[in-house]
């Protein structure tokens, strides 16, 4: 049984590497570092284990992100394997998305990247047939998000005040 779950883990991850690498690469071109792989691995005591492996363009050197790689460059890396498998999977009916403070440690270019593909995903004929729920405590990340997702159909809110009364909350887009 631990083998063909094994199996089904390798196949899902192979199916879903090509996706993973296009979301990253759009969000982050790392300038050395330019291909992941994901690969199931067993430890001693018998669970599966996921590794992650960067490769640089010939293939030669390979680096464990964790130990390698910047706080926003590990995260762009978890956001790309999470959007991948997110937008692709088909063992729920769950349409909805939810990601709470994606772009935490990016800088500016990244930001934008990030919500660039997530505009291109929901945009028609992109990846994205599902509900997207983003929660930040970053103005200006929301102000981005509002004058990214202007012309598509999407809601922000905004919560301005929190007291007895419960929150006073703003909103934009569709009513």
């Amino acid at each position: 049984m631990r083998d063909v779950v094994a199996d089904l883990n390798d196949q899902i991850l192979k199916e879903q590497e090509e996706f993973i690498n296009k979301i990253f690469k759009r969000i982050y071109l790392h300038p050395f570092f330019r291909q992941i792989n994901l690969k199931t691995t067993v430890s001693r005591q018998g669970s599966n284990s996921l590794l992650i492996e960067c490769k640089n363009k010939s293939g030669k050197t390979i680096v464990n992100p964790a130990f390698t790689f910047s706080k926003a460059q590990v995260n762009i890396v978890a956001i790309s394997i999470f959007l991948s498998m997110a937008l692709r999977q088909q063992c729920t009916k769950l349409d909805t998305i939810l990601l709470d403070d994606p772009m935490q440690s990016m800088d500016d270019l990244n930001i934008i990247s990030f919500i660039d593909v997530l505009r291109s995903c929901s945009m028609e004929g992109g990846d994205l047939n599902k509900q997207l729920v983003l929660s930040t405590h970053d103005d200006k990340f929301y102000r981005l998000l509002l004058k990214k997702f202007r012309f598509l159909s999407a809601v922000g809110y905004y919560f301005e005040t929190y007291n007895e009364d419960g929150p006073g909350v703003r909103s934009w887009g569709m009513d």
